[in-house]
């Protein structure tokens, strides 16, 4: 699947520049240091707002997310906003499969950059 953002440069010559999502993932492994904070800071705050939304709709007996994309953003980097969208929406909070899975997703990032750095350093 081939998505892509059309961006609009201010420049003197009002260049446009078209980024497929393969350009935005090219730039953030080209410079893990500086991609990852960026990747989860981006999804945290995808991830915090659908808590939000989410808790919203199960008050009103909305359209709910699934709480596989839930997880999804959790393992994709947002489990900072996961878990502060379950402590500051109060949502999800009593399922404990559900908390397990979040901190396990967690974890798992905290071993990748433990990894990563270890790797780095052992050169």
């Amino acid at each position: 699947m081939y998505f892509s953002l059309l961006i609009f440069h201010s420049g003197s010559l009002g260049a446009v520049h078209w980024l497929s999502w393969n350009s935005i993932l090219d730039s953030l492994t080209a410079n893990p240091i500086l991609g990852y904070p960026i990747l989860v800071a981006v999804t945290s705050i995808i991830a915090f707002l659908m808590y939000g939304w989410d808790k919203r709709q199960a008050k009103t007996n909305g359209w709910r997310v699934p709480e596989k994309k839930l997880h999804g953003l959790a393992f994709l980097g947002g489990w900072p906003g996961a878990m502060l969208g379950q402590k500051y929406f109060r949502h999800k909070t009593q399922k404990g499969e559900f908390k397990i899975m979040t901190w396990l997703a967690a974890g798992l990032h905290v071993i990748l950059v433990v990894w990563y750095l270890y790797s780095r350093l052992a050169l």
